[in-house]
């Protein structure tokens, strides 16, 4: 080995004894007015605005899911509306997501194949 090497592994050495062993760290509470700094979003956010006498209510999944369910009724945006006929924005009956599989070689949506009567999921993502 050179000298220059040696000298180079000693000062590393010397170093490294030299470190701390261990890190010591303790979590500090951050107040409100340090916390309303940043904004993130969790699976589900609701935003709500009112215009006039009419709230509206916005709803955000940041998430990725494979969801198989049946919903007997979906109604969304009912409210009293002039010259409307219709009682909600959106109104379903027998609202099916997912479904069941009956062909066992049949390659679905998403790439996979399932055994006759497995739930073939519906992807939900974002």
């Amino acid at each position: 080995m050179k000298f220059l090497e040696i000298r180079t592994l000693k000062l590393l050495f010397a170093a490294a004894v030299c470190l701390p062993a261990t890190v010591l760290a303790e979590l500090q509470p951050i107040s409100d007015e340090e916390l309303s700094e940043f904004s993130g979003q969790a699976a589900v956010a609701f935003d709500v605005e009112q215009l006039g006498s009419t709230s509206y209510t916005r709803v955000t999944l940041g998430m990725e899911a494979d969801v198989q369910m049946n919903i007997d009724t979906l109604e969304a945006g009912r409210y009293d509306k002039a010259g409307e006929a219709l009682a909600a924005d959106i109104d379903i009956t027998n609202l099916g997501l997912g479904s069941i599989s009956t062909d066992a070689s049949k390659i679905q949506l998403d790439g996979n194949t399932y055994a006759v009567n497995d739930i073939i999921p519906f992807e939900l993502n974002d």
